[in-house]
Parts: structure tokens; sequence; C-alpha cells
């Protein structure tokens, strides 16, 4: 509202001659921005979410905002990008037949290119719309204000933006009016020939269909290399190749690149099919055989130039928003990167949380490990310095019941036990006595080898004691003695240590 002044004053110096009048509504500007969403996940541009994009659907409100009584029942509504060849005056005579609105249809793109029929499914829509039809542009839109107000178009449109906004997923892409108009009519419109709204001069690229529709339509390679075309990854084409504009009543620069920043975006324009009704003499054009036909295309942007004056363009020319769309994708990109940093830096330090949390985890295991196997050996010395006392306390009554053991096995084959568990029991009381006897035997034999063995070494001391005391020097007289019972053990048995006393003496110790 504050702007409608300024809009008035370059109206009346700019476009002299023509009655134009500027009409604000600040309560329905505030109205319509609380019911729209916008979502980069959509892939709508963001300058699509303003207020006067939806303007066509409320033209009766702003038309009486003021007081002002609205006495037409029709209105022609036609987007701020588009050119006039044609005379309007057609549209306002004509009978819509009994709808709301005429509009031209594009069946380059369905429905399904623009709505999410999954979402719409979740929605309870399934079978209310047809994902192949074609849509609408609403470029050009001519209202029966009746019938539009009859059928509640307006609050149709707002459903949709409420359901779009409190949706999980995206309703709708690549757009954020006309999905909405779209739904709310549901093919309800009267079609107007394609030469009432000559499309998308403001693309710059075409995709896989609408490029198939073109070769259709006669272009070969010859053709395409002469327009400098390009082909994209999967059958697009850049730049757009316009061919209605030749016989078009409207022309309408729909898309990123308008004819105003198409120099700043750097980007090849898109080309048009020369209109019949021009004759100029243009700074680009091409001519390209389309079968046994002629056809030349100029610049779509050259095109708009010729109806406005540089001098107009210099008034116009809004120095503020020169920049407003790069500074915004600049803060938009800043503002990506420092979440995409917040989002690394937190995975990294989960990461590093996560791997000591394993480590601790580890230590802790290895620690109870460790415990567990220091008490496992602590019990296995206790048990092991208890095991004597336990063998001396089984011994004792082992003597006692080893007799009626003995009776008790003699018997078992006469009167074997009349149910399985006393059975087992007396074959393991049976395996627990034969175990502590061998062990006792075991034991024994151990205490006799070590007697054995202290005999043998006193035995084997006592030996060589006495060959000490042999070696001893001798006199005469012990030699002379000596010698005789010598002679006397030559007469005898056998050889000194021969003797049965020994070897009796070595079986005692033996026997002992």
């Amino acid at each position: 509202p504050e702007f409608a002044d300024s809009a008035r004053q370059l109206f009346k110096e700019h476009v002299p001659g023509v009655r134009i009048e500027v009409h604000t509504n600040a309560k329905l500007d505030e109205r319509l921005r609380g019911l729209i969403s916008w979502r980069k996940s959509s892939k709508s541009r963001r300058v699509l979410s303003s207020p006067f994009n939806f303007a066509p659907f409320y033209l009766d409100e702003y038309l009486t905002s003021e007081g002002q009584a609205l006495n037409t029942r029709r209105l022609i509504y036609l987007d701020t990008d588009t050119l006039i060849l044609g005379d309007l005056a057609d549209l306002s005579d004509m009978d819509v037949q009994g709808h709301s609105c005429a509009a031209v249809p594009y069946c380059l793109q369905r429905f399904e290119d623009y709505i999410n029929f999954d979402v719409l499914t979740e929605l309870g829509f399934e079978k209310v719309y047809d994902p192949k039809a074609c849509i609408a542009n609403r470029g050009l839109l001519v209202i029966d204000v009746p019938t539009w107000k009859a059928k509640g178009l307006t609050k149709k449109i707002e459903d949709w933006m409420r359901r779009y906004a409190t949706a999980d997923k995206d309703l709708w892409f690549g757009g954020m009016s006309q999905p909405p108009w779209l739904l709310a009519m549901n093919g309800d419109f009267f079609a107007l020939g394609e030469e009432w709204n000559c499309n998308s001069l403001g693309r710059d690229t075409m995709s896989m269909w609408e490029s198939i529709s073109l070769r259709k339509s006669g272009f070969d390679h010859k053709a395409l290399r002469v327009l400098d075309v390009k082909y994209g990854a999967y059958g697009g084409i850049s730049p757009y190749i316009v061919t209605c504009s030749s016989s078009a009543k409207l022309l309408h620069y729909n898309g990123e690149m308008k004819p105003w920043v198409a120099d700043r975006l750097r980007r090849q324009s898109p080309h048009c099919s020369l209109p019949k009704s021009i004759d100029h003499k243009w700074s680009w054009n091409r001519t390209v055989r389309i079968f046994c036909d002629d056809v030349t295309f100029v610049s779509c942007s050259e095109l708009w130039s010729l109806f406005i004056s540089q001098r107009s363009v210099g008034h116009l020319k809004d120095i503020d928003s020169e920049w407003m769309e790069e500074e915004r994708k600049w803060l938009e990109q800043k503002k990506e990167d420092r979440e995409t940093a917040v989002k690394k830096r937190k995975e990294n330090e989960k990461k590093v949380k996560d791997e000591q949390d394993r480590k601790d985890k580890e230590e802790q295991e290895k620690k109870d490990k460790e415990k567990e196997e220091k008490d496992k050996k602590k019990k296995k010395k206790e048990k092991d310095k208890d095991k004597p006392k336990q063998i001396q306390e089984a011994q004792a009554p082992e003597k006692k019941t080893e007799a009626p053991a003995t009776e008790a096995a003699t018997a078992a084959p006469t009167e074997p036990p009349t149910t399985e568990g006393p059975a087992k029991q007396d074959a393991s009381a049976e395996n627990e006595a034969k175990k502590k006897k061998a062990k006792k035997n075991k034991k024994e034999k151990k205490e006799k080898d070590r007697l054995k063995k202290e005999e043998q070494e006193r035995e084997q001391e006592r030996l060589r004691h006495e060959q000490e005391e042999q070696d001893k020097p001798q006199s005469d007289d012990a030699a002379d003695e000596q010698g005789a019972e010598a002679d006397e053990t030559v007469e005898g048995e056998g050889p000194p240590g021969d003797s049965e006393g020994v070897q009796g003496s070595s079986d005692e110790e033996d026997s002992g």
C-alpha cells in the first residue's frame, strides 16, 4: 500500500492515455501472508510466495476494498510478465458456458508433474483427480464473477493452501499459486485456444517430454544445431524453443529468465518463432527448415524490448532489487553451510563419545573378567586347602561302612532296586568309595616309597662309612691278623660281601 502513489505516478508518466487504477488492501495482504507456506523442498522459487502471486483469486475483494461497488460480471487477469498482441475485447464478450473461469490448457505438463499423488491419497482424494489430466496456465485468467463466487473457488483454494501447510510431505512441487488453483478447479474451466497464452518465454530449458514434442513437430538435428541447442542428460534441451509465438495473441514470459533480468543471469535467452505481425531488424535471428517451411527465430527478450522504451526501462528499473535475488541466495547458502558445519560437528562429537563409551565398556568388561578369574583362583585355592581335611573325614567312616557296602554290592544282583533313583545313588556312592580307596592306596604307596628310599640312603651311608674305616693304615699285627682272616675266607664258601647275612639283611629291608 505504501507504494501505491508511486505506482500511479509511474504509470501516468510512462503509459499515457491509458486508464490505470491502483488498488490496495493491507488487511487482505496480511491474511494472505498467514495462508502462504513456502518449502525449500518443493523446488519452487521463493519469490512466488508473495501475496501478489495469489491476487488473481481475490480480484473482487481488491476492487471493492475502498468502498467501491463491483458492477461487472467479467474480470480478465493478466500476469505482469505478459505481452498482448491480440484484442482483449474478444475475451470480455465470450461465453464461458457455465464455468467459473476460462484459461488455456497446457498438455505438455500434467497433474502428476505438479501434484504429489501419494500425499493426495493419504488425504483421502485417491480417486478424485486424474494424474494424466492437462494443467491450465494462469498467466491469463478470465473470471465469471457470479459463478466464481457461487462455486466458492476462493475458499477451495484456501482449503488446499491449509492442507499444504499441515501436510508432513510436499503436496505439490514447482509452484505456489497454480497448484491449489488447479486442485480447486479440477478441470472445471472453459478452454481457450493456445494463441491466448503462448507461454514459457522466460524458461531456459525444455523438459524431456517438451523436447520430444518439439522433435516430433519437425525439428531435426540440423535445425537444432542452427539454433545452438545443447542437450541435457535425459533428453532435455536448452535454450527453450518457443514455436507458438508466430501466431500468438498473448506472449507469457513465465519462468526465471524475465526479459528485464535476462542479461544479469548470463544464460542464453529462449528463442521465439517470429510473430507475423512484427517487422523489425533483429540483432539475433536464425532461419531453419521445418518440413517444407522456413521458420525464423529471434530472441524472446528482444521481442519484449520492442514494446517498451529504454527511457521507461531506466525509470522502472528497481536498483534496490538489482542484487536482491543474489543476496538472498548468498544468505541462504551461508545459513546452509553453517547448518552443515553444526551437523558435522555434532556427528563428530557423537562419534568421539561413542568411541569413548566403547573403550570404557571394553575396559570394564576386562576388569570384570579379571575379577572373575581372581575369584575363581581364590575359590580353587580354598578348595585345595580344605581337600586333605575332607579326605581324612571321608576315610574314617569308610572303614566302618566297608563291610555293609560289600554286602550291598553282593546282594545287588539278587535284589535289584525298584526305582531308578536309588540305583543311581548306590552306584554313585560305590564309585565315590572306590575313588577314596584308590586315593588312600596311592598315598600309602607314596609313603612306603619314601621310607624305602630313606632306608636305602642310610644303608649306603653305612657301607660308605665301613669302606672308609677299611681304607685307614693298619699295624703289622693287624695286617697279619687280616691276612689270616683272608686265608680263612678263601677256604670258605665265597668272597666278602656275598654272604647270606648281607643278602638277608638286604632282603629284610626290602620286606620291611
